[in-house]
């Protein structure tokens, strides 16, 4: 699931998923504004200047499941990808 903030403060997200694993993957997309060309990063990584492609470590973020699925926060102007199971 994605998860989008076009907001200029942060969000808490509730995801209901019913028989969630016990942990989710998050991994998210930041930048210093929603207009940014510069300064991107997903999962961790920035993109090569002349490829376009990631470079450095992937990082992502161990999300553990309530009763009801999983809570998240989510940065202004950022996006996140959950992924279970």
């Amino acid at each position: 699931m994605v998860l989008i903030n076009e907001g200029a403060s942060a969000r808490t997200v509730a995801v209901r998923v019913p028989a969630a694993a016990a942990t989710a993957a998050l991994e998210r997309l930041e930048a210093p504004s929603l207009t940014a060309l510069g300064h991107v990063t997903l999962g961790g990584q920035t993109f090569g200047a002349a490829t376009g492609l990631l470079v450095g470590p992937r990082h992502t973020q161990a999300v553990a499941a309530t009763a009801n699925g999983y809570v998240v926060q989510v940065p202004a102007a950022s996006a996140a990808m959950l992924t279970g199971g």
